[in-house]
């Protein structure tokens, strides 16, 4: 036997009270997030929609309306209203595709890109913010920590899906 080779350790299966009380966390803290994207959005007039739209063309370089729908999670026919907003506020424009003229790009027009930009940087203020109530030494492990999460939260998702 290797004796640099670490000893395997088990994992037990985390108690119901333990699944109960994640539950009611993540539940508690997808309500504040959802809560907190609906006030950034409404200092800029706008409702948490359209700010999911503009960061999804802005940060994700999306500008179909199949890859925002797929990305968005919603229907191209839900889509459809969200961008008709977003192009009579002046914060998205329709451009034929070079390639394909039956399909249309939805782009940032110059104010878009400026609410997109501002709405980022408001939600990074807010997080650095969130952030600083933590130590130094426990931000990493934090941030890796969460991120674990979201993997294993999307596994579940998917193991459930129809």
């Amino acid at each position: 036997m290797n004796v640099h080779q670490p000893k395997a350790r088990k994992i037990r299966r985390p108690s119901g009270a333990q699944a109960r009380q994640l539950a009611a966390l993540t539940r508690e803290l997808s309500r504040c997030c959802v809560d907190k994207e609906e006030r950034i959005c409404r200092s800029f007039g706008l409702h948490a929609a359209d700010g999911r739209v503009l960061s999804a063309i802005y940060g994700e370089k999306l500008n179909t309306a199949s890859e925002l729908a797929e990305r968005l999670r919603i229907g191209n026919s839900r889509l459809t209203p969200l961008v008709d907003r977003l192009v009579r506020q002046g914060l998205v424009s329709r451009a034929e595709s070079g390639n394909d003229r039956r399909v249309r790009r939805i782009e940032l027009t110059e104010a878009g890109r400026t609410v997109a930009v501002q709405l980022l940087n408001l939600e990074t203020q807010l997080h650095q913010e969130l952030l600083s109530q933590f130590p130094d030494s426990e931000r990493a492990a934090l941030v890796e920590t969460l991120q674990r999460l979201k993997l294993a939260m999307d596994e579940i998702r998917r193991s459930i899906e129809f």
